[in-house]
Order: C-alpha cells, then structure tokens, then sequence
C-alpha cells in the first residue's frame, strides 16, 4: 500500500510551557498515521522558560512518531519560530500548531481528505473551530468556503488562525513562508498572502480548539496601535484594489480595533479622537458596539458554564 505523505507538525513554543504537552499529545494522537512533530523554542537559550520546554519534550512518553526539538539562541518571534519549523522539516505538508491551542484527533485526516479534492500541489486547508477561555467554551468560529479570503480577513468576517493551517510544502514556498518583521498579526498577513497565490480547502467541522490569551497582545496601547498599522501598511496594496467604500470599512474597521483597546484603558480622549478620524464613523461606531454586546454575551456564557 503507498504510503501517505508526510506530514510536519511545527509547534512554536514561548513563555512558560504551560500547555505544550496537551499541544504535544494531540499532534502525536492524530488518526492521520505519517506525521513528524517539531517544537521550536524562541524563548531563548539558557532562559527559565526554554530550559522547563526542553525538559518537558525530553521527558514526553515515547511515541513511534518523531518529535524534535530545537531551540533559539534568542528570542525572535513566532514568524520566524514558524519558518525554522518549516526550514527543519522533512514533510510534504506543514501543519503550524500554537503551544496554547490542541488539535482534535480527526484535524490532519480531514484537511488531507479536503486536499485531495484539489488538483494542484500548491495549495492549503483551513478548519472550524472551538474558542476555549480558562478551559470553557466561549465560542465557535464556523468557516465556509469564500471566493475572497483576503477582503474576509481583513474586513474581520472570517478568522484563520495559524493552528488552523494545513499547507503544501509548494504552496508554502510560493507564498514564501512568515514575515518575520510582524510582531502580532503574521498569521492574518500570511494567510492573505497565500491566499493569493495558492488554492484553499475549507473544512466546516470543528477539527481544534484555540485559547483565548492575551499573551501577545501589548499592555501598551501605543505597541498596539504601532502593531497594527504596520500590519495595515503591509497590506495597502492589497486593500487599494477594492472599490473604496470597501476600503473605507476595512479601516475603518482596524480603527474600531484600535479605539476599543484605548477604551479598555479608560483613555476616552484618545477614543473619540480615532473614531472621528474613521474614513466611516457610523461602521466604527457601530464594529465597537458589536465587539462590546459579543463579548458581554461571552462572559455570561462562561460565568454559567461549567468547566
């Protein structure tokens, strides 16, 4: 019987390892047989944190199925943990798992089953998902198939995570794996820019489950804001070639995101001042709205759910 193709699972690791043996474990028990497990530490050499990951991956119960690790010298960030994954692995397929984030055992057979609707080698899958917060779920992110993914993704319709990726050794090379200048946001920038080049399979059954963590977002509002517009400029290209009222909600939109973090800060000069600097008020105003009434349903969701 021909054996099925390789599969590479890259989990970047950073900050205490709190979670990464559940990442582990349900890479290695995926019902896909041909995988190979690869955890890239960017805590840094030497740090307490890198030092607990790699005692935590040497100690893993033995598995018939490859595990490696390798560790940074120093801290980069999680684009550039992604490509030493993929510069590393010896897969035809790469599936990118957050440490905090867990596959369902079905995850990798059935993005490989979507695939292989797809004629071409250059492509890749994205999946459904559960969103977990302190163990609970606060909800659920139902993807479909759209013809337009990058204006879905940056108009804030549609989410793909990277732990929600299973992409071609071929499609990677052509999108040319992470950009390692962005700090937050590489995957929504590296998803667009797949997108664009290579054909996607899009599984609706919740195939993982993602943590909610602030981990990554700034303290800072003006890391924030900095964050943000360096994701934004990277994608102007991109964003001038929709009609401009498109292009006004998409910033308008991002302003929201932005305001909404002043908000939280009880920086209400700041606040007004974006909103009325929006190319559209009225879709700001009302993007803030929605995030404020979703999340409150989110709290009370979680405040009577048990674990």
């Amino acid at each position: 019987m021909t054996q099925k193709p390789l599969i590479s699972v890259i989990i970047p690791a950073c900050g205490p390892p709190k979670r990464l043996a559940r990442a582990i474990k349900s890479a290695l028990n995926q019902d896909y047989d041909n995988i190979e497990l690869i955890v890239v530490d960017d805590n840094g050499k030497g740090t307490k944190n890198q030092i607990a990951a790699e005692k935590l991956v040497t100690n893993m119960p033995p598995s018939p199925r490859s595990l490696r690790y390798h560790c940074h010298v120093y801290n980069k960030n999680g684009a550039a943990a992604r490509n030493t994954g993929a510069d590393l692995a010896r897969g035809s397929y790469f599936a990118l798992l957050d440490d905090d984030d867990y596959f369902y055992p079905h995850k990798l057979s059935a993005q490989m089953s979507a695939l292989g609707r797809i004629q071409t080698a250059a492509k890749f899958s994205y999946t459904s998902f559960r969103v977990l917060s302190d163990g609970k779920v606060r909800n659920k992110i139902c993807v479909r198939k759209t013809k337009d993914i990058p204006v879905a993704i940056l108009l804030k319709k549609t989410k793909i995570p990277s732990s929600s990726l299973l992409i071609s050794r071929e499609c990677w090379e052509q999108a040319g794996g992470f950009d390692e200048s962005f700090d937050r946001h590489q995957d929504w920038e590296f998803v667009i820019r797949t997108a664009q080049v290579c054909p996607s399979a899009a599984v609706e059954d919740f195939c993982f489950a993602k943590s909610v963590t602030r981990r990554n977002t700034p303290g800072d509002t003006e890391v924030f804001r900095r964050q943000r517009r360096h994701y934004l400029d990277t994608m102007k290209d991109v964003i001038s070639r929709y009609p401009d009222k498109i292009q006004k909600k998409i910033y308008a939109v991002h302003t929201g995101d932005i305001a909404l973090e002043y908000l939280r800060k009880k920086e209400w000069k700041e606040t007004w001042a974006l909103i009325k600097r929006s190319p559209n008020r009225l879709y700001s105003l009302k993007y803030i709205a929605g995030r404020i009434v979703t999340h409150g349903r989110y709290r009370m969701r979680l405040r009577f759910t048990p674990r």
